[in-house]
Order: structure tokens, then C-alpha cells, then sequence
């Protein structure tokens, strides 16, 4: 591997879509709310986000090096390499790196608040890089500590997209984000959940107190399908509301796309058991899936239509 391919491979470019969707939901509300496009506040909500998903990447690996040495050891031939303990970048350049890009999304969110006369901007944005810095980080540590899923879906399901919606609108949590944020919500705490599965018993050995080591796999299982059909839900709920930015039939295709992904998680949730790491690969595809192309589809329609 060249040294910059150490360093895409480190950076994880297949989970970038668990931030990248929220930005893209967060600039549609703001579209939808304000009536038009601005391409300036969505170049800089981009960059913020490219910077903020850079962060997480590095500092998590960096705090998670011991527990990510412990599944390497149990399972050297059941997961991917890790990039700190399979020496394919130094601890000490991850570390750097990783503090170089919060610097980075916490200049680009100042700045860019003061450029477009929105001030309060930076401080959105430094609640953003607090809450995912204190998912692996003291005083709180919350993915040790139980309470990380939680944190994520605060992250990821609401501070972010309201980050992008402020740049584009002046409002973080405009009339229209009240039809759409609960049910990406709910679907951002299935995904954190999720995430657990792979690394069951690793982080359980290395002191991590997330949902699937405290509750177990099968009811961590429950929770997300529960979860997930909340969301459905509430989707349909949406769809019924006379008040709703965009027609019903549209809101039901949103819940069509979700129903799709969602049988075909149902399909396998039998076989994803502790380290069965193929088909918690293919649970958790289904699940992104699930959640990345119904909200995409759903920005599209939001910045497609006209101010409600």
C-alpha cells in the first residue's frame, strides 16, 4: 500500500454516508424553508461536514486502538485490518490528523457564520465536533460509559442536519424539519445500535458499555426492529398530515423505500449472531441502505419543491 492509499483506506470512505446523508437532509430543509438554492452556504456546510467525518474517523480509531488490538487477536482472519494496531499508519500521525481536522471544521464553521453574517453558525458547529468528540473521549465518554448510541443519534440525526439547515435558512430546526428529523432520529439510534454487533465481544473485553454488550445480541435485534418500524410509522403518520411539506403520494414512496430494506433485513436477522461478522455485514448494508436512500430520495423532493 502507497502512503496514500494507508491514508484513504484509514479515512473509511464507506461509512461517510452516515454524515454525509445528514448534510445533504439538513441543506434540503434549509432549501425547502427559504424557497432557493445558495450554492455558498452548501459548499461551506460540505466542507464542515468532510472535515467533521475526518475528526470522527482518526479520533476514533485513536481511542479505540486497544480495543480494536483485542478483536485483531480473537479474529485475525474475521475482520478488516485496523489501521493502528496493523501498523498501517503510526498512532501518532492518526492522532495529528485527527486533531487537524476539528481544528479545521471548527475554523470552516466560525468563519463561515461570520462570511455569511450568520454568527451563531460557529457555535452549531462546535456542538457538532463536542458531541462526537465526547463519544470516545473524557469527561463523558459515552461509548464507555453506556449512552454512546444515544449520542450518535443526537449527532447524526439532529445536530448536523440543523447545522446545515442554519446555514442555509438562519433556523436550525425550521417548521418542515419537525415532519422529517424524528423519523431520521429513530433510524440514526438503529444504525449506532448496529454497530455494536461486529465488535461484541472485543468490546465487551475491552470495557465498552453499548447496547448489544449490556443487552445482548437478540434484544439489541429487537430494538432496532422496533426502531425501524417506529420510523415507518410515524412516516405514514406524515404522509396522512394535511400540514406536510410535500404531497402523501411522495411520503409513501419514502415509506416503500424503507418497507424494501427493511424486509430484507427481516430476512436475515435470524442468522446475524455474535461473530457470524458476514452476515452482520449484510443486516447492516440493508439497514445504511434503508436509511441513506429514503432520506436522499426525500431531499431531492424537498429541494425540488417550493417554499410550503
Amino acid at each position: 500500500m502507497t502512503l496514500i492509499q494507508k491514508w484513504i483506506y484509514a479515512l473509511k470512505p464507506a461509512s461517510w454516508p452516515k454524515l454525509l446523508v445528514p448534510c445533504l437532509l439538513g441543506q434540503s430543509i434549509g432549501i425547502m424553508h427559504l424557497g432557493q438554492l445558495h450554492i455558498a452556504p452548501m459548499l461551506l456546510g460540505l466542507i464542515y461536514t468532510v472535515f467533521l467525518t475526518a475528526f470522527i474517523v482518526f479520533m476514533n480509531d485513536w481511542a479505540d486502538q486497544d480495543t480494536d488490538a483485542i478483536k485483531r487477536s480473537l479474529f485475525p482472519d474475521g475482520c478488516s485490518p485496523k489501521t493502528i494496531p496493523d501498523k498501517i499508519l503510526p498512532a501518532s500521525s492518526v492522532l495529528k490528523a485527527g486533531i487537524a481536522m476539528g481544528v479545521l471544521a471548527g475554523i470552516v464553521s466560525i468563519l463561515g457564520g461570520f462570511l455569511l453574517d450568520k454568527p451563531e453558525t460557529g457555535w452549531w458547529g462546535i456542538l457538532g465536533i463536542l458531541i462526537f468528540y465526547s463519544y470516545s473521549f473524557g469527561p463523558l465518554k459515552l461509548n464507555y460509559r453506556g449512552g454512546g448510541e444515544l449520542l450518535e443519534m443526537l449527532g447524526t440525526g439532529f445536530v448536523l442536519p440543523a447545522f446545515n439547515t442554519f446555514l442555509l435558512c438562519g433556523e436550525a430546526f425550521p417548521r418542515e424539519s419537525f415532519y422529517i428529523l424524528p423519523v431520521f432520529g429513530l433510524l440514526c439510534m438503529g444504525s449506532a445500535i448496529a454497530s455494536g454487533f461486529s465488535d461484541e465481544e472485543s468490546d465487551r473485553m475491552g470495557g465498552k458499555r453499548t447496547i448489544v454488550t449490556m443487552w445482548g445480541n437478540r434484544l439489541a435485534k429487537i430494538v432496532i426492529r422496533r426502531l425501524v418500524q417506529l420510523a415507518m410509522v410515524c412516516g405514514l403518520l406524515l404522509a396522512m398530515c394535511p400540514q406536510a411539506p410535500v404531497s402523501g403520494v411522495l411520503e409513501l414512496i419514502f415509506v416503500l423505500i424503507m418497507l424494501h430494506y427493511a424486509t430484507k433485513m427481516r430476512m436475515c436477522e435470524f442468522a446475524v449472531v455474535t461473530n457470524a461478522f458476514a452476515v452482520q455485514g449484510l443486516y447492516k448494508t440493508h439497514l445504511h441502505k434503508l436509511i441513506w436512500y429514503s432520506h436522499i430520495f426525500l431531499s431531492l423532493v424537498f429541494m425540488m419543491h417550493p417554499k410550503a
